[in-house]
């Protein structure tokens, strides 16, 4: 993510940098999994405890229902988070499922936003500012 803002800036044309997304969490009786909080976790302890190894890999199965970014406040979703405080992706949308609704009318307001930029001739160098990186408190 942090090499499409640098080749946004480099470019320098009008954009909007649209997020994937977030991944649903998957389901393994009848309770929540994901590939961090579980997986990662059972795969651990599976080195330090006897873990059955087709208990294991039916969760692993579940984990990871579909698209999407990690389910947690991890490195994608973080950057997500950074890139539209830094003003680079529209309001809110570090903050949706990959696969909801609301990521798809993301996708046509970040159409639109573009649109407006090259009206506004706005481009990345002029939000992506030092001043930007080095002043948070702008956001």
């Amino acid at each position: 993510m942090p090499g499409c803002l640098m080749a946004l800036a480099r470019l320098n044309r009008p954009s909007v940098f649209v997020y994937g997304g977030t991944i649903l969490p998957g389901i393994y009786r009848k309770q929540p999994v994901d590939i961090v909080s579980v997986v990662l976790k059972l795969s651990a302890s599976r080195r330090r405890v006897k873990f059955p190894r087709p208990s294991l890999k039916a969760i692993e199965s579940c984990a990871i229902p579909g698209p999407g970014s990690c389910g947690g406040m991890y490195t994608a979703n973080t950057m997500a988070s950074a890139i539209e405080a830094l003003g680079m992706s529209l309001p809110n949308s570090s903050a949706q499922l990959a696969i909801s609704k609301d990521k798809t009318s993301d996708c046509q307001q970040a159409g639109a936003a573009v649109l407006n930029l090259l009206k506004l001739g706005l481009r990345p160098r002029d939000i992506m500012t030092r001043e930007a990186f080095e002043t948070p408190s702008r956001w």
